[in-house]
């Protein structure tokens, strides 16, 4: 390593101190200047630093104003030998006091002094000065001679307190620190007494990591600094350097022996590297930018808005709209119909019914019984037979043939591109102040400072480190040129962009991007468009021909004529005669000798040829369809023709034929200003120019953000001195130089290159130089200071005036501020809302629907018309003649048994000998009216007798039979001590005979549904209800309902929740059910000891659908109510007579009444142990499941709890039905 001098004086003396210091001449009348001596000054120390301690106390003295100040003298060992002896002692005695300036210590006692202002120029040349000024002919000599002299720190003076008496010489009592030194200076009170301390202020002049290292408490707190009239404002300065910067500098090396550079245009330089570093260092009052006066006793009032909007409005819209068409549609459709129906019937029926019924009855005396019998007989029969035979044939035919062809063709685009930007932006900031001088006597003014910011910038040397300046092989500005490079490098030339204004053109070129490649795609679907089809190129390979023949048909052969357009004609023969040409229509579908173009056909005609002497031919119609290969139709020829041709070669002449419509246009090639707009293009062109313009701007940009892949195989196939660039500098890019970027050279590689390249190494060492300066900034916000009047506004005090300004209140006040709204200025953008797309224009058109065949539904109109087959079983005549001759057989019975009954009755009444005659009489008087009854008379009709069941039918059954409850439908009545009916059965009096009796007909087989009504606890639910089952397609209904009457049960646990309901079988095979139940749930009798709950009802309404797959397998449904848990506190009080009152309850809505009876008394059966019985009016409660009684008594009052826990009802829910297993 050489020291950094030589270099610097060779390239870099402009950018560094070189510390043997080159004065520069001072301008005298002399003829010759020469150059100035070479001074050395080695300076081994950057800072001093010092602690001021108490040293009664120990402790550290803060605000202890210190004065430095550095004597710099030559060395008097190191003087040159050639020096005469005048120049010695002038040298020897050569003093500099250079003032190193004032500090504070701060609350920690310390502060730092910075050195390394004694390497600068001002003291080199404040030495340069001194001698040039003082000894000019010493200075003469040095320079001349240039003998080099070494100037020493002789004296680092600190003087506290500015006292001279006290002055600290670091040199000497200092302790030396690798480059720095540390002294400690102690007061003792006398030194104290009387001294003036600082205000506060800077404590350090260069803060650094090493006065952090020598002093950390000092970094803990900052001093305070005092500023303002009298010092009235306090600031606390910070230490640290606020802001920080660093940047570059590239210098290219030229050597002495002029290898700069190697063949390749690589070249050796040097990158310096700079900081800035900002300190604050206190702050002061700038210039007056407001001032407000006021008079004595004035009121302003000050209103200050502060209001900043900003408004842009934005739409971009960009409407394509392409509408193309191509439509082809050809229908070919021929429909041949044929029906046949032939419906065979043969019935035959035969019924047979025959009935009888007999009745016998007598009466006579045997012994003590009596005996009546009787006889009839009754018979009836019928038989019936039918058979019949339908036979119908029906034969229907029908033929449509139908061609249709469209070809349509049409292209449509609309493009429209819409920018409209809309944003809005509001502040507003209201102040109001009052300012008032109350002072009477003087004129006050509010003056407005600026505040100013100091700070402390150095600007130092940080590093040199050496570089290699390799030339760019591809120019970045090339990658300018094209659209796509530059929409790829968007991310960094968006950033950097010279003109803001040019950043939407970015947005311009991928729009003409886009545009380009609809563009192309179009063009590819143009290109690849297949030619719309010509219909004049169809090829028609064979013909339809159809003729309509009058009355004269012919038998010879006809010939069909083909015009062409060329004027040639071509002869088709239809046929070879006979019979084809008879009355009527008749098609013939020949094959083509030679296949016809459509576009070559010109006209059509017929005529005939004498072959089979036939005779003339009325040719009504003639019609020519053609056919093509694909088999696709297209009528040519549709002509009424209405001639008689002559059977020798007579002829229809010429029918012009269905020219083939002209062939589709096409498109136009889609342009590419139908994508991409001017206004786009003109952004791009205008972006362009730009960026060519600053080529080597962006050039720049380019380079150094260039992909680290990219620079690896560019450097790698660099060499210098047969090796890879890549192995000797560090790949990333620093700085550009001309059309050469720089890279740092690798530590590896400096002593290869410098070399190579002839160069010198700089070492960076704290000889490097700084600069230093002050940077003033203003603040945000103003000082107010308040300044008054010198003159008095007012006259002297006369105590005989008045002078008590609290009784003289100035009335007056300022207007009040109006007009001040902070209020919203938006406006909503109009213009954006998109718009619409046209209507299309192009529309396909249908062809017209063919009617379909009708002969298969005529035919099944005919079978369903003839209906079902008829009955002729005779039953509906048999039926009511059977049923009759059943009826009058048991009326028959029944008065035959009630004559022998009479007779019986009588002849018992005669043989008795108990009875007197006038008894037996009357007896047998009442006998024979009716009004005496046997009392063994059986309640049924006797054995063999037939009796009509009821109808099932859907009618409800009573409730099976429970505790006391009343018999259910299977349960046999009970049997009477005499014999007789059971109670509550109505005698049924024998029918009388009032002409035919209708017999009843037999119920069909039925199911029994049961209902089960119960909490969802499981306990039985009592109540009224009505069920509703409802078949959904058919609205067939069946009900039933059972009632229910608290008061009549007694402690019953089901009876009155179970409702069963009789249906028929087939109820529900082939529809769902809807079961709905209403009705109401009463509440029980009596819940629990000593708790019972007043009587309630609550209305129920439920509905729910079973499918019919689980309507019949279910014969139980359960009907469950939700329900909850209620807990009811109840008070009441008794005094020494066992009398209640008081009695309250803790949940609102419940009444409660508590009432007394005597212990044993029996007024219910359940509470025949209970004292006290609580009644609750709680309405939905069914259940008291428990209860917990405390009694606390105070003299004669008993206050007694009773905590009742009790099963309600769910406030709001209905029951829920659900099929049971």
């Amino acid at each position: 390593m050489i020291p950094f001098s030589s270099v610097s004086q060779a390239q870099v003396h402009s950018n560094f101190i070189n510390p043997t210091v080159q004065f520069p001449p001072v301008l005298t009348p002399m003829m010759h200047v020469p150059s100035p001596p070479a001074i050395h000054f080695q300076l081994p120390y950057n800072q001093l630093s010092t602690l001021t301690y108490d040293l009664n106390t120990g402790e550290a003295l803060s605000r202890v104003p210190l004065y430095a100040v550095a004597r710099l003298g030559f060395d008097a060992d190191a003087l040159s030998p050639d020096l005469s002896g005048s120049d010695r002692e002038v040298l020897m005695n050569f003093t500099l006091s250079y003032p190193l300036g004032t500090l504070n210590s701060d609350h920690a006692g310390y502060a730092s002094f910075d050195l390394t202002v004694l390497r600068g120029q001002a003291v080199m040349q404040a030495v340069q000065a001194r001698l040039q000024h003082q000894f000019p002919q010493t200075w003469r000599n040095l320079a001349e001679n240039q003998l080099p002299q070494s100037l020493q720190l002789n004296e680092l003076l600190v003087l506290p307190f500015a006292d001279a008496a006290y002055a600290f010489d670091a040199m000497k009592e200092a302790e030396t620190g690798p480059n720095f030194l540390f002294m400690r200076m102690d007061f003792d009170q006398g030194m104290l007494a009387g001294r003036q301390f600082g205000r506060g202020g800077a404590s350090m002049q260069n803060p650094s990591i090493l006065d952090w290292r020598l002093s950390p408490g000092s970094f803990s707190m900052s001093g305070s600094l005092l500023i303002g009239e009298d010092g009235t404002e306090t600031l606390l300065p910070a230490n640290l350097a606020t802001q920080r910067f660093r940047f570059r500098q590239v210098v290219r090396h030229v050597s002495n022996d002029g290898q700069g550079q190697f063949p390749n245009g690589i070249r050796f330089g040097y990158v310096v590297e700079y900081s800035a570093e900002w300190f604050p260092i206190g702050h002061s009052l700038g210039q007056i930018l407001y001032s407000l006066p006021l008079a004595p006793g004035e009121k302003v009032k000050i209103a200050v808005v502060d209001w900043a909007r900003s408004d842009n409005a934005s739409r971009a819209e960009k409407t394509g709209f392409v509408e193309q068409l191509q439509h082809q549609q050809v229908r070919d459709r021929s429909l041949t119909e044929a029906v046949q129906v032939a419906l065979r019937e043969w019935q035959s029926g035969s019924s047979f019914m025959a009935g009888g019924s007999q009745a016998t009855s007598g009466g006579g005396q045997i012994g003590p019984f009596s005996v009546g019998v009787g006889n009839v007989f009754s018979l009836g029969g019928a038989s019936s037979s039918s058979e019949g035979t339908r036979d119908v044939s029906a034969d229907t035919a029908q033929r449509i043939s139908d061609s249709f062809q469209q070809a349509t063709t049409a292209m449509r685009e609309l493009k429209s591109t819409v920018i409209l930007q809309s944003e809005q932006a509001e502040k507003s900031n209201v102040q109001t102040r009052v300012v008032v001088n109350y002072n009477r006597g003087h004129a006050q003014t509010i003056l407005y400072y600026e505040v100013l910011r100091h700070y402390r910038v150095i600007t130092r040397t940080e590093t040199v480190r050496p570089a290699l300046i390799i030339p760019q092989g591809i120019q970045p500005a090339d990658a300018l040129k094209n659209i796509d490079s530059i929409l790829s490098l968007r991310f960094l030339l968006e950033a950097v962009l010279l003109d803001p204004r040019l950043n939407s053109a970015f947005d311009a070129l991928l729009r003409i991007k886009a545009g380009d490649k609809r563009h192309a795609r179009a063009m590819a679907k143009f290109n690849a468009l297949a030619k719309p089809a010509n219909p004049a190129d169809i090829m028609f390979s064979r013909v339809a021909l159809t003729f309509v023949t009058g009355e004269d048909a012919t038998i010879e052969p006809a010939f069909v004529d083909i015009y062409l357009k060329d004027n040639t004609s071509l002869v088709h023969k239809v046929n070879d005669g006979g019979q084809d040409f008879d009355t009527g229509e008749r098609t013939h579908v020949n094959n083509l000798n030679v296949p016809i173009k459509w576009g070559n056909l010109r006209g059509f005609g017929v005529h005939l040829e004498d072959e089979n002497s036939g005779s003339d031919w009325d040719l009504v119609h003639f019609k020519v369809v053609g056919i093509t290969n694909e088999g696709v139709t297209q009528l040519l020829l549709d002509v009424p023709v209405g001639q008689s041709i002559d059977d020798a070669r007579g002829n229809t002449g010429e029918f012009p034929a269905i020219q083939a419509p002209p062939p589709p246009a096409r498109p136009e090639a889609p342009d590419r200003t139908e994508f991409v707009t001017a206004e786009d293009e003109v952004a791009s062109d205008m972006l362009l120019h730009h960026l060519a313009t600053n080529a080597d701007y962006y050039s720049r940009i380019l380079r150094l953000n260039g992909s680290a892949d990219s620079r690896v195989s560019f450097l790698n196939g660099q060499t210098i001195g047969g090796r890879p660039v890549l192995d000797l500098v560090e790949n990333k890019a620093l700085e550009t130089l001309g059309d050469g970027v720089v890279y740092a050279v690798t530590p590896a590689a400096e002593s290869f290159l410098s070399g190579l390249f002839n160069a010198e190494l700089v070492e960076p060492s704290s000889q490097l130089t700084f600069t230093e300066q002050l940077a003033t900034l203003p603040t945000r916000g103003v000082f107010g200071e308040i300044k008054l009047s010198h003159n008095l506004a007012t006259e002297l005090l006369d105590t005989e005036h008045n002078y008590d300004w609290s009784k003289s209140v100035i009335p007056d006040n300022g207007p009040e501020i109006t007009g001040v709204d902070a209020g919203s200025r938006a406006q909503k953008p109009e213009g954006l809302a998109p718009s619409p797309f046209p209507n299309n224009i192009v529309n396909v058109v249908s062809p017209q629907a063919l009617p379909d065949p009708t002969g298969l539904s005529g035919a099944f109109g005919l079978m369903s018309a003839m209906g079902p087959f008829r009955d002729m079983s005779g039953m509906n005549q048999l039926g009511p003649f059977l049923q009759n001759l059943s009826n009058n057989a048991t009326q028959l019975a029944a008065e035959a048994q009630k004559g022998a009954s009479k007779k019986a009755l009588i002849d018992s009444i005669r043989t008795s000998k108990e009875l007197t005659p006038a008894e037996k009489t009357e007896l047998i008087k009442a006998a024979l009216t009716g009004a005496v009854q046997q009392a063994n008379a059986p309640a049924t009709p006797p054995a063999g007798a037939t009796q009509a069941p009821a109808a099932g039918g859907g009618a409800a059954q009573p409730p099976a039979t429970g505790t006391g409850g009343t018999p259910g439908p299977n349960t046999p009545a009970p049997a009477q001590p005499n014999g007789g009916p059971p109670p509550g059965t109505p005698s049924t009096p024998a029918p009388k005979p009032k002409g035919p009796v209708q017999l009843q007909r037999t119920a069909s087989k039925t199911r029994l549904l049961n209902f089960v009504f119960m909490y969802d606890t499981g306990k039985p639910m009592v109540g009224n209800y009505h069920i509703t089952l409802m078949a959904l397609n058919t609205n067939e209904e069946r009900a039933g309902g059972v009632a229910f009457d608290p008061n009549a049960i007694s402690g019953s646990t089901n009876t009155g929740s179970i409702v069963r309901v009789t249906i028929p079988e087939s109820f529900g095979e082939k529809s769902d059910i809807r079961i709905t139940i209403t009705g109401e749930i009463t509440s029980p009798v009596q819940f629990k000891k000593n708790s019972k709950i007043e009587a309630w009802s609550q209305p129920i309404e439920t509905i729910e659908v079973f499918a019919r797959a689980e309507f019949k397998a279910t014969e139980t449904y359960k009907v469950s109510q939700p329900t909850q848990d209620n807990e009811i506190t109840v008070s009441y009080s008794k005094n020494a007579q066992d009398q209640i009152s008081n009695a309250t309850a803790s949940k609102k809505g419940i009444t409660v009444t508590v009432s007394n009876a005597v212990k044993g008394k029996v007024e219910v059966p359940l509470l025949a142990e209970a004292e006290d019985t609580v009644t609750l009016g709680a309405a939905g409660t069914y259940e008291v499941t428990d209860t917990d009684t405390v009694t606390r008594t105070e003299g004669d009052t008993k206050t007694i709890t009773v905590k009742h826990f009790l099963k309600s009802i769910k406030d709001g829910a209905q029951p829920t039905i659900k099929a049971a297993k």
